[in-house]
């Protein structure tokens, strides 16, 4: 639990991103005359302390929406936040769109400066759309917009436009659907996110878990390597939401990483109760097997010249080799599974 936080009736799902000397700190607040989220950011020293929070005025969105699940990220050495907006009680449930802004700070006060909704998929209010992972590559901003369910797809944004749009397997995973994860950062050479997947569990609606995940740093930006087991499961001693209309689901929501090296910085929520941050080491990672054809053989895309059959073939093409191939040249980061 992190201390000095707002108070509320419950605050959870934090993201964290470096600022400076310290860190700034996102998290869903619910104060308790409320019934919809909002985002309050959180100003804290090098060592975690929180300093100052505030909430956050979002330009554009209508009286009565929730602010929900924030996650910081940098672009173009800028500090960015997405969330979602949800509407409740509408005659088909609740529904909500993905959002992304860019955060800027005058004096003390933090604001939304600009805010986009992507045009993509149901993002018009039509369903409810979520969980999208941001990251900078190639001098562009893009995002995972799916992992596993329709097949891993990746999208270049320019504002609320979608300009390029890449697709390869999905990522198989025994632990649950997977569902979204931290903004994605540079590590190793790959670009490193904290996913969370989710299961059905008889008594508490959904068991959450919480794995690493590599991919690509450059398009398509394929699936590359995924922890052999969950790195964290929610547990029933974080406690349970009071009132929360029979939600009350195990879960574990990182929504914020920071690395160097194999120590990892997670902020991640428990419960839909509460924010925490944890150091965890990147660990136990497998290679995601790619997909293999009728005839033995895998397409890859190459990320580096190589020589094939004694042949040479250069970084950025599309070949199909035998899977024993595909595999040695993707352990030696020389090729990305399609």
């Amino acid at each position: 639990m992190i201390a000095g936080l707002i108070e509320a009736k419950r605050n959870y799902n934090p993201s964290l991103v470096r600022t400076g000397e310290g860190f700034l700190l996102a998290y869903r607040s619910e104060p308790e005359n409320f019934k919809v989220s909002e985002i309050v950011l959180a100003e804290m020293d090098g060592a975690r302390n929180v300093l100052r929070n505030q909430r956050l005025k979002v330009p554009g969105v209508e009286k009565g929406c929730s602010l929900e699940d924030p996650r910081l990220f940098v672009y173009g050495e800028c500090t960015y936040i997405a969330f979602s907006i949800a509407r409740y009680g509408l005659k088909e449930g609740w529904k909500c769109v993905q959002a992304y802004g860019k955060l800027a700070k005058k004096g003390r006060s933090w604001t939304v400066s600009t805010l986009w909704i992507p045009k993509y998929g149901a993002n018009d209010w039509s369903s409810k759309e979520k969980n999208w992972t941001f990251f900078e590559a190639e001098g562009a901003l893009r995002c995972i917009y799916d992992m596993g369910a329709a097949g891993w797809t990746v999208l270049e944004l320019e504002g609320d436009e979608v300009v390029q749009e890449w697709r390869s397997s999905p990522v198989r995973w025994r632990w649950g659907r997977i569902s979204g994860g931290t903004p994605a950062v540079d590590w190793q050479g790959q670009k490193l996110t904290m996913f969370h997947s989710w299961e059905k569990h008889p008594r508490r609606s959904r068991l959450y878990h919480a794995a690493w995940l590599t991919f690509g740093a450059t398009a398509p930006h394929a699936p590359m390597m995924v922890s052999s087991a969950p790195v964290l499961t929610a547990k029933e001693e974080w406690g349970a939401p009071d009132g929360a209309q029979g939600w009350q689901p195990l879960c574990v929501f990182p929504g914020g990483l920071e690395v160097s090296g194999h120590k990892a910085l997670i902020a991640y929520g428990r419960n839909d109760l509460e924010c925490a941050i944890d150091a965890i080491r990147v660990e136990h990672l497998r290679q995601i097997a790619p997909t293999v054809s009728h005839r033995g053989e895998v397409r890859i895309r190459l990320t580096g010249d190589v020589m094939i059959k004694g042949q040479p073939a250069w970084a950025g093409t599309e070949v199909a080799v035998l899977a024993s191939d595909a595999a040695s040249l993707i352990a030696r980061q020389k090729a990305v599974p399609l």
